[in-house]
């Protein structure tokens, strides 16, 4: 199935990465504020370069998606993390449908 194309491309990834002595494992305290801090920086990196390009409203518009990147990693959380069986890619694209697709009408 194609939406599993992202998944065998990731383990192909981690694969060929850990054939190169990459090791993977939980992000320490550390490495987790760097990313926090450097999303909070890139925030206010993208609304100044949207306003330089005419953006009417940046902030509300990058407010917004941070809620929708919450709200999907929540939904993502909750049909499970790591490998999914069918039945959560059921629930997944159920969810595309009812978020998303089902509200598009040209």
């Amino acid at each position: 199935m194609r939406r599993r194309v992202y998944l065998q491309d990731d383990l192909a990834a981690i694969e060929e990465a850990t054939k190169r002595g990459v090791a993977f494992g939980p992000a320490d305290d550390g490495l987790k504020a760097g990313i926090l801090s450097q999303q909070e920086n890139d925030k206010a990196r993208v609304i100044s370069a949207a306003l330089e390009r005419g953006a009417k409203t940046p902030e509300a518009d990058v407010t917004r998606f941070a809620e929708i990147v919450t709200k999907w990693t929540g939904i993502v959380a909750d049909i499970r993390e790591g490998t999914w069986t069918e039945a959560q890619w059921d629930a997944y694209e159920q969810k595309l449908n009812d978020e998303i697709f089902s509200r598009y009408h040209p």
